[in-house]
């Protein structure tokens, strides 16, 4: 969805053009080497071009823009910004046309406006499809969804990121023209989905003024400029309640899914007792899901949290207790002061450690504590006398046999 601002600037009335965006009838034709469609458009009293196919255009097939000193007025009545008037091109297969032409800011590539048709005595044949200009005449193809009415935006609104808002639309309507249908159904438009901005498909009242329901589902604000076409709005005959269907009454007013049900789980059941069940489902059938959208969703409880201008954020996963923190740091900090020390496991306890001096051979006095950590005491009497020769155990704390050397005998 395209969100440009248009300037009013203060110039002289002047020419009206009553073009759709996107349902109409169009030519194809070429603007120099430009392939394009042009709206033929009899509510249009002048041409014009799109300022995205003119900067398109190479530097021999542009025409030197004029001054516009007339205003070019939408549908709604918002002024067009003009950025001049020129000559231009027009390829129709083999014959090419001279024409003047306004450039202005269009949604499509352009129009073929009543100035045009009455210079060049063009004749529109709706019936076989065909476009006569002069003595020639080119196929003409209808597009879009014929009996919709553009919504464009009433007021410059500003989106916020990843949120939807309801906002006023004003339904482009020709002059003197008027909605017959009491209800209508609001759609996106073809360009739905550009600039992730969304827009919900809603049953509003007809009427000149509309809500539309537009979704900005970025992480940077948008802005949605007066002017700016935000849905298409197309009447709707009769609208059914979705609570009644048409086979409800079937089955003395049970649902078919409900009698399915009953008539798989009363087997077993006497005519009495399978009255019963069946007066119970008709009784509570609103309780049972009548399809899979209706799981998972209820209107019975609402809980809504008004956190005002605060974003959500993310909370990432620990390994470790927040209030362990400390604790597991102190004991990292521990064990890398202590870099050049060894340590022996023992076979019984993987999680026991007893640090070794390797320059000294002398025994740790305080042993690293952990969660898992329990003391271990290492007497001298208990080491093999071949390992124990050479080696003062003096001043030694006596310790208790740890389980590897209880395979060892002491002689």
């Amino acid at each position: 969805m395209k969100t440009r601002k248009q300037n009013n600037r203060k110039t002289n009335e002047g020419a009206v053009t009553t073009a759709s965006e996107d349902a109409g009838m169009y030519v194809k034709l070429n603007v120099g080497d430009i392939e394009a469609k042009f709206v033929v458009d009899t509510g249009a009293t002048l041409t014009l071009v799109s300022s995205k196919l003119y900067d398109m255009l190479t530097p021999l097939d542009k025409s030197y823009l004029s001054e516009v000193k007339t205003t070019v007025r939408s549908v709604c009545g918002n002024k067009l910004e003009l950025r001049g008037k020129g000559r231009f091109n027009l390829h129709f297969g083999p014959n090419m046309l001279q024409s003047e032409a306004v450039v202005t800011d269009l949604q499509v590539d352009g129009i073929l406006g009543l100035d045009f048709m009455k210079r060049h005595n063009c004749l529109i044949d709706v019936k076989n499809g065909h476009f006569c200009i002069g003595d020639f005449k080119v196929d003409l193809c209808f597009q879009g969804s014929i009996g919709c009415y553009r919504v464009v935006a009433s007021e410059a609104v500003v989106i916020p990121p990843r949120s939807e808002i309801v906002i006023n639309g004003t339904v482009c309507l020709a002059e003197g023209q008027k909605l017959h249908a009491d209800n209508a159904l609001l759609e996106a438009n073809e360009h739905a989905g550009k600039d992730y901005i969304l827009t919900a498909r809603t049953l509003v009242r007809s009427g000149e003024k509309v809500p539309v329901r537009l979704m900005n589902t970025e992480l940077d604000p948008k802005t949605i400029y007066p002017g700016t076409t935000i849905a298409q709005m197309s009447g709707v005959e009769q609208v059914l309640d979705g609570n009644i269907s048409s086979n409800e009454q079937k089955h003395d007013g049970l649902r078919p899914d409900l009698q399915d049900l009953l008539d798989r789980t009363s087997d077993e059941l006497t005519s009495k007792d399978k009255q019963k069940v069946k007066s119970l489902l008709i009784e509570n059938q609103n309780l049972f899901a009548s399809s899979d959208v209706d799981l998972g969703r209820t209107n019975l409880v609402k809980h809504e949290i008004n956190t005002g201008n605060a974003r959500p954020f993310k909370e990432p996963p620990r390994r470790t207790p927040y209030h362990l923190n400390k604790v597991v740091n102190d004991n990292l900090d521990k064990i890398l002061k202590k870099k050049n020390k060894q340590t022996l496991r023992t076979e019984s306890d993987n999680n026991t450690f007893v640090p070794f001096d390797t320059e000294n051979d002398t025994a740790e006095n305080d042993p690293i504590e952990t969660p898992y950590s329990q003391d271990i005491a290492v007497h001298v009497s208990t080491f093999p006398e071949e390992e124990t020769q050479g080696n003062s155990y003096e001043g030694r704390r006596t310790r208790r046999k740890p389980a590897w050397m209880a395979d060892y005998v002491v002689k």
